[in-house]
């Protein structure tokens, strides 16, 4: 895909306008599948290019906030299944489960838009979808379901939240995600933070280490685990089959 046509850049060579994308995600939320269908394709031809400057212009401020959107949009698919499965029990009628195959349907179909996202390398945009997911469906809502506590008022059923975890670790096969989650069902959720896992395809972004995110600076893959008060050693070193290091303190 040529976006010489489509950009407009300044002296420096950096991406300062890119109206054909920010268009694009302007709808990204439409009503009708078909448009959607579209927004999607376009924006995972844009990331896939690997142009620097591109990946540095959908990664920044303020169109990194379409990442984000994503992920709150996909909160709420899950809270609206949880919704229709918990009708469906109590009110058993035949449109009940084509409903809820169609909104099933839908969060499989954002997942695998999830994870060609992230299949396209841009390192800040993985990390962000990752640590939203994180933080506000995974850590929020649905662990805690797992152990029937409310958050907020809000509680999905833990059917439902097991079918999510299941369902969001299989389409998006990120091994940092997987271990975070892992980790999380033996540790206090507090007591661990973790990168995310990407493969380079042009900006990498410096991290801020004001930031409260939940990514320090580890090497990429890396998850880190503190857990207090440990009877065992300070320190040991698990090796995966990848070769990534998993580090327990």
């Amino acid at each position: 895909m040529d976006l010489t046509k489509y950009v407009a850049g300044n002296a420096l060579d950096e991406v300062v306008a890119f109206p054909l994308y920010v268009e694009a995600i302007r709808f990204a939320f439409h009503e009708e599948s078909m448009v959607r269908t579209a927004v999607r394709a376009l924006t995972l031809n844009v990331y896939h290019v690997g142009d620097e400057c591109v990946n540095k212009y959908v990664s920044s401020a303020p169109h990194a906030d379409y990442f984000l959107n994503l992920v709150k949009f996909f909160q709420k698919q899950c809270i609206s299944l949880n919704a229709l499965v918990l009708d469906a029990s109590k009110n058993s009628r035949p449109e009940s489960t084509s409903t809820i195959f169609s909104s099933v349907d839908d969060i499989e179909d954002n997942l695998y838009y999830f994870s060609d996202v992230i299949s396209a390398g841009i390192p800040d945009v993985g990390r962000i979808l990752t640590d939203s997911i994180l933080k506000l469906l995974i850590f929020p809502l649905l662990l805690p379901s797992l152990r029937s506590e409310a958050v907020d008022g809000t509680k999905i059923a833990s059917i439902t939240s097991l079918y999510l975890l299941c369902c969001i670790l299989r389409i998006v096969k990120i091994k940092d995600l997987a271990n975070t989650v892992a980790a999380a069902l033996f540790c206090p959720l507090e007591a661990f933070t973790s990168t995310s896992e990407a493969k380079l395809n042009g900006h990498m972004p410096k991290q801020n280490p004001d930031s409260d995110d939940l990514s320090p600076e580890f090497p990429p893959g890396c998850l880190r685990v503190a857990i207090p008060n440990s009877s065992c050693s300070s320190e040991s070193h698990l090796e995966d089959v990848n070769g990534s290091q998993s580090t327990l303190r």
